[in-house]
């Protein structure tokens, strides 16, 4: 059996000092002996049964065990690091828009242009070095303990965060430029009802295709942060799976993440029919 990948996964399980026929036996085990297209056809037919075959690099452990295991610690920190770019993001970018040209404007995209140009990488280790080495009131690595939430969410949500902002405040001002909205205004409606009722919910629709985006990337995207900061989630578990050349665990891992962003995209039109009632769906 060949692979595109150079590497022999059967080799680097065993080891260098395998015997032949320790090797051939172990593929006949894994299936390996087969030709291509068998081997795929049989890839496809557990996958409909929700059987991704056996880690090679963990002694022959289902792989849609330890992918679904690491998922959920994936989902954990995704979901809080999604709620955080949200909050945040969106908060930003309505100060920035309602306060146009002035100073909180000003600060505002400037926290959010450093966001965005900062990699996540480098975020994550300043964050490490200032509170975990220099201050020490926060764990630089590690997982269990809800301490360990704080540094890899602000690591992953950060760069979203800057983003949300930057296109909530686009959004805000060409609604907050709309007729309707400066009638709200001329009436003497009190400001703050003016841009959460009027404006904000008519700026969703391009903010809320951003969020649905950021939610999947943060939660099937973050390979170095959960590498960094020692997370035993999808990317980590992903990561240890390409340098062990251990094939149905990338593969699953894969397939896990492509079926995550169909379903966040889903989910996003759904809500774009809630969010402007003149979207309809037939």
């Amino acid at each position: 059996m060949g692979f595109a990948a150079p590497g022999d996964p059967i080799q680097t399980m065993l080891g260098e000092r395998a015997k032949p026929e320790q090797v051939a036996a172990i593929r006949r085990e894994y299936g390996l002996d087969k030709p291509p297209i068998v081997q795929y056809g049989r890839y496809l037919l557990g996958v409909a049964k929700g059987d991704f075959g056996k880690s090679y690099a963990y002694q022959g452990r289902p792989v849609a065990e330890m992918v679904m295991e690491s998922f959920k610690t994936s989902m954990k920190i995704g979901a809080i690091a999604a709620v955080f770019s949200a909050v945040f993001g969106m908060a930003f970018g309505i100060i920035a828009a309602v306060n146009r040209n002035r100073w909180p404007d000003a600060l505002s995209m400037f926290v959010a242009v450093l966001g965005v140009s900062v990699p996540g990488f480098v975020a994550a280790i300043a964050l490490m070095y200032i509170f975990g080495v220099w201050l020490q009131i926060l764990p630089a690595v590690g997982w269990g303990d809800p301490k360990n939430y704080v540094l890899p969410v602000i690591a992953l949500g950060a760069r979203s965060s800057a983003l949300i902002a930057r296109i909530t405040r686009s959004a805000m001002l060409d609604v907050l430029g709309q007729d309707y909205v400066r009638t709200a205004w001329a009436k003497g409606l009190p400001g703050q009802r003016v841009v959460l009722k009027h404006a904000v919910k008519n700026a969703m629709i391009p903010v809320l295709t951003v969020l649905g985006t950021t939610f999947g990337t943060l939660i099937t995207g973050a390979y170095t942060i959960e590498f960094i900061f020692s997370i035993p989630g999808i990317g980590r578990i992903s990561l240890d799976a390409i340098f062990q050349r251990d094939y149905p665990v990338i593969q699953a891992s894969v397939l896990l993440v492509a079926a995550t962003f169909v379903l966040v995209n889903l989910v996003v039109d759904v809500l774009y029919g809630t969010v402007d009632p003149r979207i309809r769906y037939s």
